[in-house]
């Protein structure tokens, strides 16, 4: 009986273990599961943070991403389209606007096609001004300094006349950049600023002639739009300076510039511009309409000393002189150094100021390589590691570059009186260069 009762005692017991063996496998799997439906829930919520993290991230990065206008190739429908989009302002300071006289002469003087002198861009500037919601404001530059003629003021003629007919808000820039009283050239500048929300800063004016694409003309220029608060912050304020100042104001240049921009008049520029070109580790490729006999000395060595491969494409109003002075082994197997100066029998001609260091930033702006530019104007270049500005340049470099071939040039284009092309299909009746001065 004492057994029987014993192995009953057994089996209780070991369905007892058995079924305590079952609540804590139970307790362990539940537990292990609510850890599993803890670290699934904290993963959900870490995917859904970095998900909605890299969408604010993409949208920044959407909203304020830098682009880049390339002309002429480009025309001019971008740049109309950034002023016909307007909602509230649209604050400009450029140094030509209107070269060709308004209205436009016969053909039989200037011969152009008709569609030349549709004018997008000035007309888009007109619709906007004629928007009750939207306040266009334009400072152009002083035509008739630097040892211009007096009747380079035919320009401000022709740019009155049309604000004039078309009621926009236009003054013309009387600001003393230099502190040399025999030096009175002032906005060299170009820039446009949308809505205060974003900048358009640029290498080109905005003449029709800037505009033109055929076989015989192409002018090569860069219209970034910067969308980042500090830039367009800046820009607000000193074209705010600037418009106040434009009657025979004193000319300051406002503090705090944010690090991207280069605001002339400033000698600090010719050492950002070398210092620029001397962090190249592997190349620069130069885009320039001209470098001067003047251009300061730091920018000239910058090159030279620099072991990065240095290509060069000029306009054909480089002088050969001044290169064949600067850079003597250049366009030779034992230098680093190659340049090409685009000829005048060629449509493209080079009017941006561009340096590309290694395919991953650039420098750009009004400034030319002179004294004239870099010590005394109103001028506004800016630098951009941005890869949907750096990457299309760079592309565009090497088609223009692979485009010509390497030559050197032996004299100058001759000076004309009256109506001539500075560059095709682009007129003047006014001298267009000289050694000292700092043209377009």
């Amino acid at each position: 009986m004492g057994d029987i009762v014993n192995k009953e005692s057994d089996i209780y017991k070991q369905k007892k273990d058995f079924v305590d063996t079952l609540i804590k496998l139970y307790n362990y799997n539940f537990k292990q599961y609510q850890l599993i439906i803890f670290i699934k829930g904290e993963m959900m919520q870490l995917i859904k943070k970095l998900t909605f993290s890299i969408l604010v991230f993409s949208l920044v990065t959407i909203i304020f991403a830098d682009s880049v206008i390339i002309e002429s190739k480009d025309g001019s429908a971008p740049i109309a389209a950034l002023i016909n989009n307007a909602k509230s302002s649209v604050k400009l300071s450029i140094y030509q606007l209107i070269t060709e006289p308004y209205p436009a002469p016969s053909t039989t003087v200037i011969p152009p096609t008709p569609s030349y002198f549709t004018r997008p861009v000035l007309n888009a500037l007109v619709k906007a001004n004629n928007k009750s919601d939207v306040k266009v404001e334009i400072i152009v530059g002083n035509f008739t300094a630097n040892g211009w003629p007096a009747s380079g003021i035919v320009d401000w003629n022709y740019e009155n006349t049309w604000a004039t007919t078309n009621s926009v808000s236009m003054v013309k820039s009387s600001i003393m950049f230099s502190n040399d009283p025999t030096y009175d050239c002032y906005a060299h500048n170009k820039y446009m600023i949308i809505d205060d929300k974003k900048v358009v800063i640029m290498t080109g004016n905005l003449t029709t002639g800037s505009f033109v694409d055929t076989s015989e003309h192409k002018i090569r220029n860069f219209y970034v739009v910067v969308e980042d608060t500090a830039s367009v912050s800046y820009m607000k304020t000193l074209f705010a300076q600037d418009l106040k100042n434009s009657v025979n104001g004193t000319a300051t240049t406002p503090p705090n510039i944010p690090s991207n921009l280069l605001i002339g008049p400033n000698t600090a520029n010719i050492t950002a511009i070398a210092d620029f070109i001397s962090n190249a580790e592997n190349k620069i490729d130069i885009y320039m309409m001209y470098f001067d006999n003047d251009c300061p000395a730091a920018i000239f060595s910058a090159i030279k000393n620099s072991d990065a491969t240095i290509r060069i494409l000029l306009s054909n109003l480089q002088k050969q002189t001044v290169l064949t002075a600067q850079f003597p082994d250049a366009n030779t197997s034992d230098s680093n150094i190659t340049y090409k100066i685009i000829p005048s029998s060629n449509p493209l001609f080079i009017h941006t100021k561009t340096f590309i260091r290694d395919g991953s930033s650039v420098l750009l702006g009004s400034m030319n390589m002179s004294a004239t530019s870099l010590n005394k104007n109103r001028e506004v270049d800016m630098i951009s590691s941005s890869t949907e500005v750096v990457s299309p340049i760079q592309t565009q470099f090497d088609t223009d570059w692979n485009s010509v071939s390497v030559q050197t040039q032996t004299s100058q284009p001759k000076k004309k009186k009256g109506y001539y092309p500075y560059y095709k299909h682009h007129y003047y009746d006014h001298k267009h260069y000289d050694d000292s001065g700092d043209d377009n």
